[in-house]
């Protein structure tokens, strides 16, 4: 069943960190659509939690309400911070969640992809001074790559 979903109903969530220049690390959740390629930027901290992760997938399951988009399918790792409650609110809208096999990034391809990209293009190359400078530096780089997808899928 899996396997025959359509590209138009994969979304996949993940998390990555980045450090600054004083040590501090900061963790970074996104989305990524599978057909679009279109990534959702959902929140920096330094302290995530599982509460705080399914704060997040609630603000993932609003906006994915108000928009009338409808996924079938959600991809995520095994983390920790991914909760029954997490799981649970993707539930609540229709989404099934499909776990990766332990220690298999290519089952979630699409969002180490993205990290890889944004790791070699922007946070290896910059000295990210705090939390703030980090969410400025990811959003310019979100709003950059959703112009370039879109204006592939165009072509």
């Amino acid at each position: 069943m899996f396997l025959r979903a359509p590209a138009d109903g994969l979304v996949a969530i993940d998390f990555f960190h980045v450090g600054t220049i004083s040590l501090k690390r900061f963790y970074a959740a996104f989305v990524i659509e599978h057909r679009t390629r279109r990534v959702h930027l959902f929140g920096v901290t330094d302290h995530p939690t599982g509460a705080w992760a399914t704060q997040l997938a609630r603000n993932l399951a609003s906006d994915l309400v108000d928009t009338g988009q409808r996924f079938t399918h959600l991809i995520r790792d095994r983390d920790a911070k991914s909760t029954a409650a997490f799981d649970g609110v993707f539930t609540s809208i229709g989404i099934h969640t499909v776990l990766t096999a332990p220690r298999a990034p290519r089952m979630n391809a699409f969002a180490e992809r993205w990290i890889g990209s944004l790791r070699r293009e922007r946070t290896d190359r910059l000295l990210i001074i705090n939390g703030r400078h980090l969410r400025h530096v990811l959003d310019a780089y979100v709003k950059r790559h959703n112009v370039t997808a879109a204006t592939k899928a165009t072509a």
